[in-house]
């Protein structure tokens, strides 16, 4: 038996599982291409041959795989509602509160328990001092598997026993965030349209600032080796935008934001950084 189970070894997941292969803890490994498990296995990490024995080997089992409809049939795929029980699963995929809500009602009454996630920082951030995750759900739960998460992150934060709390702070922050984002392209076109460096615009902001790596971004045409692809931005922001139809709240903002996508996607750049939005402005 070891401490966790890990499954899902994109950029992110990989991450999460040399988190806690670094401090300490035994892992099992689960991908489905198994490929991947290879780098963590060299660290230690043990693989497992299917995603039941993953599951049946720890009493902790993390997911971050695509989405929560990918969460949902690998666990029908793979039969793994009864290997389930008696286990906590903590889901670390992205998705939006009502799924939040939809996996924990489906899995609960089959004895499993369901511990919900949304992870701020890009894969390199994970582990460290300001890497912030958010978790909702029982408030036990949280507080048993806490010791495991620790080394997650310096800043996790428990924010509400209703499961779908931390997908609707993901959705909060992430339009906030992008909105912002909305202000620095079109702050970049304007100092360039009246032959100001965008450097300098970069310089005004504070160096902490997402916004400001954006600028200087733009600045550089730095638009490769992203820490998410503007198709991983755009994946997430349809979240946004099917949750506002769902919710029948507005959809103006969010819409607007993956029009731009969607058109810079178009160009080919889906695999580059979100900066690249720039270029598509830039084209008129």
């Amino acid at each position: 038996m070891t401490d966790v189970t890990m499954i899902g070894l994109g950029a992110m997941g990989s991450a999460l599982a040399q988190a806690f292969v670094k401090a300490g803890h035994s892992v099992t490994i689960w991908n489905r291409t198994a490929a991947r498990t290879e780098p963590l296995a060299a660290l230690g990490a043990n693989r497992a041959t299917s995603a039941a024995k993953a599951v049946l080997a720890s009493p902790v089992i993390v997911v971050c795989i695509d989405n929560y409809g990918a969460t949902r049939r690998l666990i029908e795929d793979a039969g793994l509602i009864e290997p389930l029980a008696g286990r906590t699963l903590v889901q670390l995929s992205t998705g939006t509160p009502a799924e939040a809500r939809d996996l924990s009602n489906w899995l609960t009454p089959h004895g499993a328990s369901v511990l919900d996630g949304a992870i701020m920082p890009y894969p390199d951030g994970i582990g460290a001092e300001d890497a912030q995750i958010l978790f909702a759900g029982p408030p036990n739960l949280y507080n048993t598997c806490k010791p495991l998460l620790d080394c997650l992150g310096g800043d996790l934060r428990y924010v509400s026993e209703e499961i779908g709390a931390a997908a609707v702070l993901d959705m909060a922050l992430l339009t906030h965030q992008l909105s912002n984002y909305l202000g620095i392209w079109h702050g970049a076109r304007v100092c360039e349209a009246e032959g100001l460096g965008v450097d300098v615009f970069a310089s005004m902001l504070p160096t902490n600032d997402p916004a400001a790596h954006l600028a200087w971004r733009i600045h550089n045409q730095d638009y490769d080796n992203p820490g998410a692809t503007l198709e991983v931005w755009n994946a997430a922001l349809d979240r946004i935008v099917e949750h506002a139809n769902t919710a029948r709240i507005n959809q103006e903002i969010p819409e607007l934001i993956s029009s731009l996508f969607r058109r810079t996607i178009a160009l080919g750049h889906g695999s580059r950084d979100i900066a690249t939005v720039i270029e598509l402005l830039r084209a008129g």
